[in-house]
C-alpha cells in the first residue's frame, strides 16, 4: 500500500503543476494580446495631431478626450501589461521559496 501511495502522491502533483502551468501560460497570452491591441493603439494615434478629439472606453463608459491625453495613458498601460508575465513566473517563484513542501 506505500508503494502505491508514492506514485499516487507523485503524479497527484504532476497534476497540480500541470494546471498551475496552464493557468499561466493562458493568463500569460491573453497578456500578450492585450499588448498587442495596446500597441496598434499606439501606432493609430502617434501620427495624430495631439488637440484631436478622440475617445477612450474607461470601465465601460466612453469618454470623449484628446489624442494628447490618451496616448500616454495608453502607452502606460501597455507597458505595464508588458511587465505582468514577468510578475506572474516570479510571484509563482516566490509562492514555491514560501512553501518547500509544495515541490516535492
Amino acid at each position: 500500500m506505500e508503494e502505491s501511495a508514492v506514485p499516487q502522491a507523485v503524479m497527484q502533483q504532476f497534476q497540480t503543476m500541470r494546471g498551475t502551468y496552464q493557468q499561466l501560460a493562458s493568463k500569460i497570452q491573453e497578456l500578450d494580446a492585450e499588448k498587442s491591441e495596446h500597441d496598434v493603439v499606439i501606432r493609430a494615434l502617434a501620427p495624430l495631431d495631439k488637440s484631436r478629439k478622440c475617445f477612450r472606453l474607461i470601465g465601460g463608459v466612453m469618454v470623449e478626450r484628446n489624442v494628447g491625453e490618451v496616448l500616454p495613458a495608453v502607452t502606460s498601460n501597455r507597458d505595464n501589461v508588458r511587465l505582468k508575465p514577468q510578475r506572474f513566473v516570479f510571484f509563482r517563484l516566490w509562492l514555491l521559496a514560501q512553501n518547500p513542501n509544495r515541490r516535492r
